[in-house]
Parts: C-alpha cells; sequence; structure tokens
C-alpha cells in the first residue's frame, strides 16, 4: 500500500468514528470586537441547566431572558419537571447554580422557543444579552455559546466553549447556519444562544437540518443547525 493510500485510509476511517478536527486554515475570530472569547459577554447570558442528582451536566443549555428567568428549551424537557432543574452562567465557573422555582403552567406562558422559567436569583453577574435588532443575512459568521459536557463525578465542571457557524439561509423568525470552525454537535447543543458581532442575541439553537432536536443522546457529527429568534 503507498504512503498516499495509507493517508486515505486513516483519513476515512477517523471521518466515521468522530467528528472531524477544524483544517489549519479555518476561519478565526478576525470578526469579533472583543479582545477575548474569555471576555465575550455572552458569558453573562449564555448558560446550562443541570438536572437534579443527573448523571451528566449540562442537562441542556439556555439562556438569560431577564435576569430572574432563563429560556428551556422545548427539548429539554421530555418527562422532566423544570423545578427539578438549576441553572448557571458560564460567567463564573464557581458560582453556585441557581434553583429553578416556578413551574410554566402555574407561572409563565410558553414561549414558541420552550419555557421561560423563573429562577430563584439572579445569577453572579448575571447580565441578559440584548436582542438583535435584524435578522442575520447569509454570510454572517455568528459565535455560539456552548459547554462541554461532564460526567458528574469528582466535582467536574462544565467547561465554556465557543463554536462559529455561518448563516446559509434565513427567513421568518429563523435561520440555518453552517459550522465554520470549533466543535459543535457531537454531544448536543441544544439551547445553545448564537451572538452577532457586537454581542447581541441573534436566536436560540433548537434543531438541525434533519428536522430533530441536537441532544446529547445524538452521537453523529452535526454541521448544519437551526436557529429561531427570540
Amino acid at each position: 500500500m503507498t504512503e498516499l493510500a495509507k493517508v486515505l485510509l486513516l483519513a476515512a476511517l477517523m471521518g466515521t468514528t468522530a467528528c472531524a478536527e477544524p483544517e489549519a486554515d479555518a476561519p478565526t475570530n478576525t470578526h469579533l470586537e472583543h479582545d477575548s472569547l474569555d471576555g465575550h459577554p455572552m458569558w453573562n447570558s449564555s448558560g446550562y441547566f443541570e438536572l437534579e442528582d443527573g448523571p451528566v451536566a449540562p442537562f441542556c443549555l439556555g439562556v438569560l431572558t431577564t435576569p430572574r428567568q432563563a429560556l428551556v428549551p422545548w427539548g429539554c424537557l421530555g418527562h422532566t419537571h423544570p423545578t427539578w432543574l438549576t441553572f448557571k452562567t458560564g460567567a463564573d465557573a464557581s458560582a453556585k447554580p441557581v434553583d429553578v422555582v416556578k413551574a410554566p403552567e402555574d407561572s409563565i406562558e410558553p414561549d414558541s422557543l420552550g419555557w421561560v422559567v423563573d429562577l430563584a436569583e439572579a445569577p453572579m453577574d448575571a447580565r441578559p444579552a440584548p436582542r438583535a435588532t435584524s435578522l442575520p443575512r447569509a454570510g454572517d459568521v455568528l459565535d455560539v455559546g456552548a459547554f462541554t459536557y461532564r460526567a458528574v463525578v469528582d466535582d467536574q465542571k462544565p467547561e465554556r466553549r465557543v463554536w462559529r457557524a455561518e448563516v446559509v439561509e434565513a427567513g421568518e423568525g429563523y435561520f440555518v447556519a453552517d459550522l465554520l470552525d470549533g466543535v459543535s454537535g457531537c454531544h448536543g447543543d441544544l439551547g445553545a444562544a448564537a451572538y452577532d458581532r457586537t454581542g447581541a442575541l441573534a436566536g436560540i439553537l433548537t434543531g438541525t437540518d434533519e428536522g430533530g432536536p441536537v441532544h446529547p443522546i445524538n452521537d453523529g457529527c452535526v454541521t448544519r443547525f437551526v436557529f429561531e429568534v427570540l
């Protein structure tokens, strides 16, 4: 077998078992107006929910809509009652999660994307992002705030991560974007929030181009996502 054939075979095998790593010349964060992703204002509003006594964290992702309210995506609920969840933002990894204190049916009418639930208090450094004033257009590059998934053992904590997507289609109340660089979708990013170059909230990840939600039970790599506008 020639060296070229070996390389091609190895690439094919890797492509069937894991998400492809970004190429060396993948786009960088030059579109950002912020010096560091660590200082990106998304972390004051993007966060995640944990399930009481759940084996994995995050249970799903979410975003603050007010300092004491957060959006729980529809696909996260299933047979789970919202008051079994806690929420925290990515602003401070050491901060204590905040309890969800009111179930949707006895507090707030459901949002089109999911339930907006009441929190016991405002999370540390909570600052909901401003909403984008216009729908993203084809070619726009967005930053998506997400978190690694961790088994809840040895006090492991989810870590912040950012991936970028390029808008390929926009319609009334939604847009579709392709993974541009970073790692996403292999373990589910349902509820992740997308931000434009000014740091404004552009939309919430609600599914894939195949129609299903992106959720931790999905093992395959996903590269095209559907976002809905708040």
